[in-house]
């Protein structure tokens, strides 16, 4: 027993080092305005959505990439039927003239 408590607390220790680590990244990230994924994927699918909607004889092509976007997040885990709700529920948005949502820094 207690050799697996020692294997525990070392991890533990790593972890809390890793977590750390981690913390002070997205800091320093954040001190000099790099953007991260995520931000990156917020503007892109603004852009790519908000190009789409301006062009009406796009709709079949933004369906077919929404359809694909759901399949990925499907195959993530996300249920299916709430994925359709929540890609309409942002495209009603977007096509109401929802402007891109900044996140705070």
């Amino acid at each position: 027993m207690e050799f697996a408590m020692g294997r525990t607390s070392k991890r533990d220790a790593r972890l809390e080092r890793q977590r750390e680590y981690q913390r002070q990244y997205r800091r320093r990230l954040k001190n000099v305005g790099r953007p991260d994924r995520d931000a990156i994927a917020q503007a892109f699918f603004y852009h790519v959505i908000t190009q789409i909607l301006k062009d009406p004889k796009a709709g079949d092509g933004l369906k077919r990439l929404m359809d694909q976007v759901a399949s990925l997040l499907v195959d993530l885990g996300y249920d299916p039927t709430e994925t359709h709700y929540a890609i309409d529920a942002v495209l009603s948005r977007y096509e109401q003239g929802w402007s891109f949502q900044r996140k705070r820094l």
